[in-house]
C-alpha cells in the first residue's frame, strides 16, 4: 500500500515543505549568470547587485547535475520489486571558468573568487515495482534524492566564505519496460528539485537556488556480448526546465543534457566493470535578469568520466568515478571524484 502511494505522499511532502519554508536545504545546481554577462562588468559594477546573484548561483554549481549522478545500469527496467539506497559521496571543485569564447580563464578573473570547492554525502532512497506480475516487462521506479552539503568559495587576500547544510530537495521517476530477454530497455523519466534550501539573495554562498526545475527525459539501456564479456550502454537525455527565482527576479535559461555512459564486464557474471562516461549539455533559450535578456544563450558544456564498478554481490555494487568538464562556454572548469554503493533489499 505503501509503495502505491510513494509518488503522491513524496510530491505532496515537497509542496509542504517548500510553502512551509522548512530548512530542508538539499541538492544545489548550476551557474546561473554566466562569464559573459560577468566579464562586461567593470570595477563599479563589480559592487553591484548583479555580481552578488551571479555569485550565489556560481557557488552552488555542480552540487545538483542531473547527468553527474549516472552510474552504470541506473536506466535498466529489470530491477527486481524492492527497496535499494545508493549512498554516494561527491567532492568537486574548480578554479577555472570557461569564457564567452571557450578558453580557459582564471575563476578570481571572473568571479573574484580563487576557488569553488564541495563535499556531498548524497542519499538515494528508491523503490522499484514490476507493474502486473513479477514477470512482467514493465517497472515503476521512484528515488528521493537527499544531499547534505558543505562548500567553500576561497578569495586571495579576504575572509574565505562558505555554508553547509542540505540543499535543494530532488526527487526522480522513471517508467519503461524492457525487449529481447532483457537486452534492450526503454523508458521515460521525470525528476524534480523543489527550493527547500535555506537562500539569502544578500549571502555570497548558498546551498538552494529559490526555484523550481523539472527534467522530462528519455531513458535507454542495451545489453551486448562481446567475447566472453558483456558491454552495457546506458542513454539518457532530458530537457531542464526552471522557473524564477522572485528574490532576485533572475529567470535562468533551460537547457537539455544527453548522457552516454559505455560499461565493459569482463566475464557474464559482471562482477568487474571499466566504464567511460561522455556527457553534452546545452542552452535552449536564454536567461533574463528582470525581464531583459542576458545574451547567454550559448552556453554548453561538454564533459567526460573513467569509472570502475565491482559488484560482490548480485545486491551490493561499487562505483568509483572521476569526472571533468573537457570544453564549454561560460561554464566552470568542474573536477569531481565520486564514490557510490548501491544495496538493494
Amino acid at each position: 500500500m505503501f509503495a502505491a502511494l510513494y509518488p503522491a505522499l513524496l510530491y505532496i511532502g515537497m509542496l509542504f515543505a517548500a510553502a512551509h519554508n522548512f530548512k530542508f536545504n538539499l541538492v544545489a545546481k548550476r551557474v546561473t549568470i554566466l562569464a559573459k554577462r560577468s566579464v562586461r562588468f567593470t570595477a563599479e559594477q563589480l559592487a553591484a547587485s548583479a555580481i552578488i546573484i551571479f555569485l550565489l548561483s556560481s557557488s552552488a554549481y555542480g552540487l545538483g547535475d542531473y547527468h553527474l549522478y549516472s552510474m552504470p545500469g541506473v536506466w535498466a527496467e529489470d530491477v527486481p520489486t524492492g527497496w535499494m539506497i545508493k549512498q554516494h559521496v561527491r567532492f568537486i571543485e574548480y578554479n577555472k571558468m570557461f569564457d564567452d569564447k571557450s578558453s580557459k580563464k582564471n575563476l578570481d578573473e571572473i568571479l573574484g573568487a580563487s576557488r569553488i570547492s564541495a563535499g556531498m554525502l548524497i542519499t538515494k532512497i528508491g523503490y522499484a515495482k514490476r507493474l502486473w506480475g513479477e514477470k512482467s516487462p514493465w517497472q515503476l521506479t521512484n528515488v528521493l534524492i537527499v544531499t547534505a552539503a558543505d562548500i567553500k568559495m576561497n578569495h586571495d587576500g579576504i575572509k574565505d566564505q562558505s555554508a553547509s547544510g542540505m540543499a535543494d530537495l530532488m526527487s526522480a521517476h522513471y517508467f519503461g519496460r524492457h525487449f529481447f530477454n532483457r537486452m534492450f530497455h526503454i523508458g521515460v523519466g521525470l525528476c524534480l528539485s523543489a527550493p527547500t534550501a535555506d537562500y539569502d539573495k544578500n549571502d555570497p554562498v548558498n546551498l538552494g537556488l529559490n526555484y523550481w526545475k523539472i527534467y522530462p527525459g528519455i531513458l535507454m539501456h542495451a545489453r551486448v556480448p562481446i567475447g566472453n564479456g558483456l558491454l552495457m550502454i546506458d542513454y539518457g537525455s532530458n530537457v531542464e526546465f526552471r522557473t524564477k527565482n522572485h528574490d532576485t527576479n533572475w529567470d535562468d535559461h533551460d537547457l537539455t543534457e544527453h548522457n552516454f555512459i559505455f560499461t565493459y564486464y569482463t566475464d557474464m557474471s559482471m562482477k568487474y566493470g571499466f566504464f567511460v562516461q561522455p556527457d553534452f549539455q546545452f542552452a535552449i533559450n536564454e536567461s533574463e535578469l528582470n525581464g531583459k535578456k542576458q545574451n547567454d544563450g550559448d552556453f554548453y558544456t561538454i564533459g567526460g568520466a573513467l569509472g570502475l564498478q565491482y559488484n560482490p554481490k548480485p545486491n551490493l555494487m561499487f562505483y568509483f568515478k572521476y569526472s571533468q568538464e573537457l570544453d564549454g562556454r561560460n561554464a566552470p572548469v568542474i573536477k569531481a571524484g565520486h564514490f557510490m554503493m548501491t544495496y538493494m533489499f
